[in-house]
């Protein structure tokens, strides 16, 4: 379907690594109209590439050399290939990506994919503009609850979607040109399935309002700020969200297990004073008991009433004990899931300080290694290797296994047989019967 002249492509980012074939469909007509010809990248493209980058979870606007390299070796091209589009696209020659650079090095792949013949070097056309990326900000609290207010008025079905359709006649009811809403689109339908959920309509928002506020969309936008769930699962961006969440919980927990015992103190102390009131009252009664007084009935009354506010207090210190118990219970078992997250400090750690050290250091083309994905190869080749080794050695071990149970068995049936051979012998003597007796015993 077509939503403001943008045809919807299908892709799934947070799958991309493994799904190369359909991040190739033809998004470009001029890029295979001459195979030594590199126009520049054309917008449609650009904001499909900028997407898959920042759906990698970048961080501080970079994605590592590592990290970015194992991305591209799933396009299947030959390393001498993408040892060349990396020394082509990474401009600042730190080993590092940006989205600009990213964006570049995804067109190459796909030109050297369609049979295109790589430049010498970059042309002026090629080179990226100078201009800022830009990230959505945080949603507000406010903002949130217009957007979510909005979002059930239009899904009156409660489907979870706003249908092409209807999003093109809400969205165009803005006053947004054409051109503006053709990318406002193609940077909403994130998963290009032809309508959008909520998360995907809160972007489509914010890119309104980021225009009514004079903001260009003609640079690399960064729509995943809100959406942290879409970010690849092993990034660093999605590693901190879940260090992130542990920390909130945690500290949840750990205020509500505080607000929770301090409730169960002041009921319990509450309810001791009410049960020392009771047994005054009832020493009092019994004195006046003693004397005829006309205040019994009163007192009586009284003390009736303190016993049931008694019976209440109970069954609050108990709820407030039980509940504290829970939390309790609940906050010991986030503490021993602390190890779950350690891998992900561990990885900001090391990631954030290689990215610092990389950004810290001076970079030019005779500091840059001319074959940058071989060693990444030989890594993977070797760890792939290790393992083969491993199962070569263990089905080795299982047929030693079995081709000498397959002797044992052989020999424990020749026995048999020989035995059977034995017995029919002996039974035709004079003992045979008794002799037959015992073999079979």
């Amino acid at each position: 379907m077509y939503i403001g002249g943008v045809a919807v492509m299908e892709l799934r980012l947070q799958k991309c690594p493994a799904e190369w074939s359909r991040i190739i469909k033809p998004i470009e007509v001029q890029m295979i109209s001459d195979k030594n010809e590199w126009p520049p990248v054309s917008p449609d493209a650009r904001i499909l590439y900028s997407l898959l980058f920042y759906s990698q979870g970048p961080v501080d606007g970079y994605l590592i050399g590592e990290k970015a390299r194992d991305f591209f070796l799933h396009s299947g091209l030959p390393l001498p290939t993408l040892s060349q589009i990396w020394n082509l696209a990474d401009i600042s020659n730190d080993n590092l990506l940006t989205v600009e650079e990213f964006i570049l090095t995804m067109y190459f792949c796909h030109g050297a994919l369609q049979g295109k013949k790589l430049p010498r070097s970059l042309s002026a056309a090629l080179r990226p503009p100078e201009k800022s990326p830009v990230s959505l900000p945080f949603l507000t609290q406010e903002e949130k609850i217009i957007f979510s207010k909005i979002f059930e008025a239009i899904d009156v079905n409660n489907t979870g979607f706003i249908e092409g359709s209807t999003a093109k006649v809400i969205l165009t009811a803005t006053g947004v040109n054409t051109e503006e809403l053709k990318i406002i689109w193609d940077l909403s339908d994130i998963n290009r399935d032809g309508r959008l959920d909520y998360g995907e309509w809160t972007v489509a928002c914010q890119l309104i309002k980021l225009i009514k506020q004079g903001q260009s969309l003609d640079v690399p936008i960064n729509v995943f700020t809100n959406l942290p769930e879409r970010i690849a699962p092993g990034s660093l961006q999605a590693g901190k969200k879940r260090v992130a969440e542990y920390e909130e919980r945690k500290q949840k927990l750990m205020k509500l297990k505080e607000r929770r015992r301090l409730q169960s103190e002041r009921e319990k102390k509450r309810l001791e004073l009410t049960q020392k009131k009771v047994a005054l009252l009832t020493q009092v009664y019994d004195v006046l008991e003693k004397e005829n007084s006309t205040q019994l009935p009163e007192l009586q009354k009284k003390i009736a009433d303190d016993r049931e506010n008694i019976e209440k207090q109970e069954i609050i210190v108990y709820r407030l004990k039980k509940e504290h118990e829970k939390v309790r219970q609940e906050t010991v078992k986030i503490i021993l899931d602390e190890q779950k997250v350690s891998s992900d400090i561990k990885q900001i750690k090391e990631q954030t300080d290689e990215l610092n050290k990389t950004l810290r250091s001076s970079h030019s083309k005779a500091t840059k290694d001319p074959d940058p994905f071989h060693q990444l190869y030989e890594e993977r080749k070797g760890i792939i290797t290790l393992e083969s080794q491993v199962i070569f050695n263990l089905v080795t071990h299982c047929c030693k296994i079995m081709k000498f149970l397959d002797v044992m068995i052989t020999k424990i049936l020749r026995k048999r047989r020989f035995l059977k051979s034995a017995e029919t012998i002996i039974s035709k003597t004079v003992f045979g019967e008794i002799i037959s007796r015992a073999i079979r015993s």
